[in-house]
């Protein structure tokens, strides 16, 4: 019977939106010009009925003071336009000052959201960003390691995933020089790399770096394995890696189990 991994979105929806926080700022900022020691981040709840929360908001300093608001979306929403009309409201009303307002789409597919509200009495608007439309040599040569590992969700022009993978990596490398560092990029990547169907061949490319001191016990991927395990049984999760193409060595490093115990597993899912 084949068991499929079950992952729990909510954990990896947190995961993410504090990922795309540390990871959009610092090139947003690069992007704007702005000067980290004028950004300030902000309550970013919003009191309704019922409450809730927008992914990011700070305030600039500057000659004039104004905020920046950030959502980010993995899947398209119809209603995008009149959440972000309702922060604006919410927020403008709050602090007083200028909004500018970024829409962020990392999903893979099309991206059909509205980024305006053209009515008879009502003129809005806001700002877009496609990732997916931005030319990865844009990001990956970039001496930022955030712009960097956002490469991974950019437009590959139709390069090889592989070869586009192993130039983050390399990038990375070259960038960042302390190795907790590199861990904690590595880390990200992965993460990143999920929304794009390439966490395999990026966690592959990851393990074969020769680099002294790389523990692949504290990526995101090996603890997501141990949770899991835990969760679902070991011989499950077990399955599972080998059916992405991971190496025997591998789902037995990850899963504690022995090399003879794996390879009845292969072979059972190669008489499937």
């Amino acid at each position: 019977m084949a068991h499929k991994k079950v992952k729990n979105h909510q954990d990896f929806d947190k995961v993410l939106k504090d990922l795309f926080i540390e990871i959009f700022l610092p090139y947003i900022s690069q992007q704007l010009g702005i000067r980290k020691e004028n950004i300030k981040p902000i309550d970013s709840t919003i009191k309704r009925t019922q409450e809730r929360r927008i992914d990011f908001a700070c305030k600039v300093s500057g000659q004039e003071d104004y905020l920046i608001q950030i959502e980010f979306q993995t899947k398209n929403d119809h209603l995008m336009h009149f959440r972000m009309l309702d922060y604006y409201e919410t927020l403008s009303r709050k602090e007083n000052v200028p909004i500018k307002q970024l829409l962020i789409y990392v999903g893979k597919g099309k991206m059909t959201m509205q980024d305006s509200i053209n009515h008879p009495n009502l003129k809005f608007n806001y700002t877009i960003l496609n990732i997916s439309n931005i030319d990865y040599h844009h990001l990956i040569d970039s001496k930022i390691p955030e712009a960097i590992i956002l490469a991974i969700l950019g437009d590959f022009k139709h390069e090889n995933a592989k070869v586009v993978i192993a130039h983050i990596l390399n990038n990375l490398r070259n960038c960042v020089a302390e190795i907790s560092q590199l861990q904690r990029y590595f880390f990200s990547l992965e993460i990143l790399s999920e929304l794009r169907n390439l966490e395999s061949e990026t966690i592959r490319q990851i393990r074969d770096m020769p680099i002294t001191g790389i523990d692949i016990r504290k990526t995101y991927f090996y603890q997501e394995v141990a949770r899991l395990s835990r969760e679902e049984g070991i011989e499950i999760i077990a399955i599972n890696l080998l059916k992405k193409g991971m190496s025997i060595d591998f789902v037995c490093e990850c899963t504690g189990l022995t090399p003879s115990r794996v390879k009845s597993l292969l072979n059972n899912i190669n008489k499937d």
